[in-house]
């Protein structure tokens, strides 16, 4: 449209393309790094998304009941313009939106097989805890076993003779009389 006016726009774009798709090859692959995934389990869901997406299910099932009243010529055949062609939209939307209610009723938002694995998970997440707490307590009682042990085994544990021999050193002969 414009060559007549200046022939070499067309270059002057293609030079321009050219050095915008290495400019943004090196900023995405050079400059900018993928950020690291969360964990998310299932069960948060699309979070806020699902109220928007919700209303504006709701909003397109209202805007195309009312296009296809408003513009087709059956109420003209009909002659029926005005409130009842309001009074059929009215009952068409609410039909529509009853049948979406009913979908998002019947239809489960998280699978039964997403439900099972989670739940799979949770179970072996439990039983690794429970054999890491048995792990600690039979650790503990070995090292209380040993620690009596080497104190004498007069139920005396080694702690009660290291104070005993810490407060011999520094002459403590025990409380003052009351």
């Amino acid at each position: 449209m414009f060559s007549p006016a200046l022939p070499g726009v067309a270059l002057l774009a293609l030079l321009n393309n050219l050095v915008e798709i290495r400019s943004d090859a090196h900023k995405l692959l050079r400059l900018s790094r993928r950020c690291h995934a969360l964990p998310i389990s299932p069960f948060v869901g699309i979070g806020a998304w699902r109220r928007i997406i919700t209303l504006l299910t709701c909003a397109g099932i209202v805007t195309n009941v009312l296009l296809i009243v408003y513009t087709t010529d059956l109420f003209d055949r009909l002659e029926a313009r005005g409130w009842p062609q309001l009074a059929i939209a009215f009952i068409a939307e609410h039909i529509l939106l009853a049948l979406k209610l009913l979908t998002d009723w019947v239809v489960p938002d998280v699978p039964s097989k997403v439900w099972e694995e989670e739940a799979r998970w949770q179970w072996m997440e439990d039983l690794r805890k429970r054999r890491l707490e048995e792990k600690a307590q039979a650790e503990n009682k070995r090292n209380l076993a040993a620690l009596h042990a080497e104190g004498g085994g007069e139920g005396r544990s080694m702690i009660d003779s290291i104070f005993e021999d810490d407060h011999e050193a520094e002459g403590w002969q025990g409380p003052p009389p009351v």
